[in-house]
């Protein structure tokens, strides 16, 4: 029996060595010359027969400014092995070949001289691939790149405070811009999508410009601290996964651009702001909207939003979950926000209306009148100011005209019965 058990692992130990040598791809060598010095490569070599993960062996040799090479031994070079060129303190500048569409872990971390980079076509840059290049201060990032960026590239970029994105792209990948000393950013108008935690902790960040995005992903933006304000676009739609603005623990001033049509699921959840307009062109709030909004107390939500996420399938407030206690919505009565706010027993504040009817004006004004004060039903909050409608003008006052046209009338027959006697007498004499 032990003997049989033996065999059977000496043949599971020969199938796994000889399907390591399978997989296993050969490292092939090669130099290039680059500034008067013999630089060595190592890469792997795919089944098109193109060049993977080249890597420099001596990096500490290289001066001044680098061109990776393109090619070698007549193969195309497409992607750099992680710590390609790391800790290449010398290096000044960095030129990437067209050809490269991946960047790895750590390519380039430690070149702290290294002030200028061109990213060429690149598609994707691996976690820390920059980290501490302390002598970055700008860079451009291609519209080529797609979103899977896995991890922080620049950490450590203490400098790095202008990064530019290329028009054109249309996502900008998780992470790319994360724990940067940037100050300010404009998103591309043909930006769709922002990625997970791309603008995280860049707690310099003051000022954003969100361009025509549709999708702001879960925490983007977390613990930005220097931002204080921000303009959502009115092109967002319902699908914003996640509270993108969580720990931006000064962001107080949160403006919805006129246009908006639904405020996106999370938007603006975790954020200190005090108040807030809903868009008179706004049909929908999306759930968890303001969730853990602790610092709102005041809220304005016209007619024209019909749906509120959660009113008709659930028996707990989710938008405002977790709202402060002085939480007020100003509304229109019997609107969808009355209708929320009672039932999930929050204040609420009745707008005014307005109309340039005179008539119905008037009528209003008269029913206003006999009715009684509303009283607050079902455990609602006090109500502190009623539904009113302002008048803006009266009826013109046409009794005293009529009464002037009627005496001239009069005087008018009793002179012509008068003067048609008088023409009668004449004659007779």
């Amino acid at each position: 029996m032990l003997k049989k058990i033996f065999s059977i692992l000496i043949m599971i130990l020969l199938l796994v060595r000889l399907s390591g040598n399978v997989f296993a791809k050969d490292i092939y060598t090669a130099t290039s010359t680059i500034n008067g010095v013999t630089v060595n490569w190592e890469y792997k070599v795919n089944e098109s027969n193109q060049i993977e993960n080249l890597k420099c062996t001596n990096p500490t040799a290289l001066t001044g400014n680098i061109t990776i090479p393109s090619t070698l031994d007549g193969r195309t070079v497409i992607s750099l092995a992680n710590e390609a060129l790391k800790s290449a303190t010398k290096i000044t500048e960095i030129e990437i070949p067209s050809t490269v569409k991946e960047i790895g872990l750590w390519a380039f971390s430690g070149c702290t001289s290294l002030s200028k980079v061109d990213l060429g076509n690149v598609q994707k840059i691996s976690d820390q691939s920059f980290k501490d290049c302390t002598g970055l201060t700008s860079i451009k990032l291609p519209k080529t790149l797609n979103k899977n960026a896995s991890g922080a590239p620049f950490v450590g970029c203490t400098n790095l405070k202008n990064i530019v994105l290329e028009e054109g792209m249309t996502v900008i990948p998780d992470y790319v811009c994360a724990n940067t000393p940037i100050t300010e950013i404009e998103i591309p108008s043909t930006v769709k999508e922002i990625g997970l935690w791309a603008f995280s902790g860049c707690t310099s960040l003051s000022k954003v410009d969100l361009g025509n995005v549709q999708k702001i992903s879960d925490q983007s933006f977390k613990d930005c601290t220097g931002l204080t304000s921000i303009k959502l676009p009115k092109t967002l739609n319902k699908n914003a996964s996640g509270a993108p603005f969580v720990g931006c623990t000064n962001l107080k001033n949160i403006v919805l651009e006129e246009g908006m049509t639904v405020i996106p699921d999370y938007v603006c959840a975790s954020t200190p702001i005090t108040e807030i307009v809903i868009p008179n062109t706004a049909k929908e709030i999306g759930m968890w909207a303001f969730k853990n909004c602790s610092l709102l107390k005041k809220i304005t939500i016209l007619d024209n939003v019909e749906n509120i996420e959660g009113y008709n399938s659930s028996n707990s407030d989710l938008v405002f979950q977790n709202h402060n206690e002085d939480l007020t919505i100003y509304c229109y009565k019997d609107s969808m926000a009355a209708k929320y706010a009672i039932k999930y027993n929050i204040k609420y504040v009745y707008l005014e209306k307005t109309t340039t009817d005179n008539n119905t004006d008037k009528k209003e004004e008269q029913n206003q009148q006999k009715k009684p004060n509303n009283t607050p039903t079902n455990n609602q909050k006090p109500i502190k100011k009623e539904d009113t409608t302002i008048a803006t003008g009266k009826l013109p006052q046409t009794g005293a005209t009529i009464t002037g046209l009627f005496i001239i009338l009069i005087i008018s027959i009793v002179s012509t019965i008068f003067y048609v006697k008088y023409r009668k007498f004449r004659d007779i004499k």
